[in-house]
């Protein structure tokens, strides 16, 4: 049975991350960020609201709300 559910957990993660594309905005954290550039398979720079660049690994976006 926890297989079952971690791998569940695993392909919707997976599924959220397909979105993390260049120009696509994500919210969270008290900020929405737009992705400008893909560093790695699991790094992301980005930039807020206010120009400020962050940088964001899956981790991060996986627990943000995709609003674009």
């Amino acid at each position: 049975k926890y297989a079952n559910e971690w791998r569940a957990r695993v392909k919707a993660r997976g599924e959220k991350l397909q979105k993390a594309k260049l120009g696509s905005k994500w919210r969270g954290y008290g900020h929405t960020f737009e992705i400008i550039e893909r560093r790695s398979p699991s790094s992301f720079r980005a930039k807020d609201e206010y120009g400020e660049t962050w940088r964001l690994t899956s981790r991060n976006i996986s627990k943000m709300e995709n609003v674009s």
